[in-house]
């Protein structure tokens, strides 16, 4: 055994200590189904603020154009999800633990998170997958709310989200692989995709070439 090509992402099923060892080289994927996550963000957002599915945001249907949504973790779907936002014509905020001028120029603005969870209607979590990056006092800022957890890990307590949740006009978004899913999925006001949401015939094609890519790589 020379390498591991893994097709995808996560390499949690791979002991990488032992592999060192062995001068095993292990090689991922990354960014091949931001697009597809991005459209199904906004296909959601919009369902649910017209009204189109189970659930309606508010008493009237609604539109994005100058809503605000706050990006937490500014990576390639961040700033595919600012991309998207712009063309809405919706306010952009972010939070990161770097800034990125490039686009404040176009005018995505950065905050703190206490101010972004203040003044964003959308909340959307594109940190590493189980990074704990809301708390309970965080919750406690987000009134009347809708928070896309993309990160598909636990980015905060259970309990937490739960109390938070039971409140009016509150509502998640996530993925149908969501860790959560098993103590979420009884709740109201809780909406899962009812497949994985980067999950496109274009992204297998991403995939498969990234992978020969890899493969490629490694035998130069």
């Amino acid at each position: 055994m020379k390498l591991i090509c893994i097709c995808g992402t996560n390499s949690n099923l791979i002991d990488i200590e032992q592999c060192s060892k062995q001068n095993i080289t292990i090689l991922n994927v990354k960014d091949y189904g931001d697009e597809g996550v991005v459209e199904w963000i906004f296909f959601q957002l919009i369902s649910l603020i017209r009204g189109f599915g189970k659930y309606k945001w508010k008493s009237l249907p609604a539109e994005l154009n100058k809503k605000t949504i706050g990006i937490i973790g500014f990576g390639a779907i961040g700033k595919l999800l600012a991309k998207g936002a712009l063309g809405l014509n919706m306010n952009i905020l972010y939070y990161s633990k770097s800034r990125n001028q490039e686009w404040e120029k176009k005018g995505v603005k950065y905050v703190d998170k206490k101010e972004l969870l203040l003044k964003s209607d959308i909340i959307t979590l594109q940190t590493p997958k189980n990074l704990k990056i809301l708390d309970k006092n965080d919750f406690n800022l987000m009134n009347e709310k809708i928070l896309i957890n993309n990160t598909l890990g636990k980015a905060f307590q259970k309990e937490d989200f739960i109390e938070w949740i039971k409140k009016p006009n509150n509502f998640m978004i996530t993925d149908i692989v969501s860790d959560f899913k098993n103590e979420f999925e009884e709740l109201e006001r809780v909406i899962y995709s009812n497949y994985i949401s980067g999950k496109t015939k274009e992204a297998e094609i991403r995939l498969s070439e990234k992978v020969l890519n890899n493969i490629k790589s490694y035998l130069n």
